[in-house]
């Protein structure tokens, strides 16, 4: 693993512990996780990658359509 990788995945893993606490209080939309996770972190994220991040964990699942 090179630098740039362990770095992305490091930022992966700080992006999805979170979103697990924020979605500890109540279900939150796509558009309100994204504006917590870049208002909270300091170089935040793109909603590509929180698309990734929210596919991907089996523990986030997806409740329902607007």
């Amino acid at each position: 693993m090179t630098g740039a990788e362990e770095t992305e995945s490091m930022k992966t893993v700080r992006i999805r512990e979170k979103i697990k606490k924020f979605l500890g209080d109540r279900p939150r939309n796509t558009a309100e996780i994204l504006e917590h996770i870049n208002s909270t972190m300091r170089h935040g994220t793109t909603s590509q990658q929180l698309g990734n991040v929210l596919s991907k964990d089996k523990d986030i699942v997806k409740v329902g359509y607007i």
